[in-house]
């Protein structure tokens, strides 16, 4: 069995190759970061309304922070099949480098518009989050004026 050795340029062409899943990685990241603390604010929110009991006002909170919750959660998952697309980009890229075997620029590329999809739906869900907070806040705005209405505190 002959062991593969890399060549100095081989090793250039595989840094050069492997920058951008790299870049990629480092960025949904920092999108996941964000995207885990906004799920964890829905999270304690959710809980903390729960623990208040059950009210008509509150089921239209719940209800809104449900629906981002669940957006969250798609955002997430489609960022981590972005890291997931651009760690088998970086771990074929390596094996081509070694000559183990040629990997085709259709499988790679494929990878790579994967990883970049991976990345503008969760964008996409993370634009949704905000407007549906906008939305739960307008729906404690109303709540707070049918309250100073009515009178009542509950």
């Amino acid at each position: 069995m002959v062991i593969p050795t890399f060549a100095s340029t081989n090793v250039t062409e595989l840094l050069g190759s492997s920058t951008a899943p790299i870049i990629l990685i480092s960025g949904i990241g920092l999108l996941l970061l964000v995207m885990s603390g906004r799920i964890l604010h829905v999270s304690d929110r959710l809980r903390s309304l729960m623990q208040l009991g059950y009210s008509v006002r509150r089921e239209k909170q719940v209800r809104v922070l449900h629906h981002r919750a669940r957006m969250l959660r798609m955002a997430i998952a489609s960022l981590c099949s972005s890291i997931f697309c651009s760690g088998i980009l970086l771990v074929l890229n390596a094996i081509g480098e070694i000559g183990l075997f040629r990997v085709g620029d259709l499988i790679i590329g494929t990878l790579l518009i994967l990883s970049t999809v991976g990345i503008a739906v969760a964008s996409g869900g993370l634009l949704y989050d905000v407007i549906w907070s906008l939305r739960a806040v307008e729906v404690e705005i109303e709540e707070y004026a049918e309250q100073k209405k009515t009178g009542s505190n509950a």
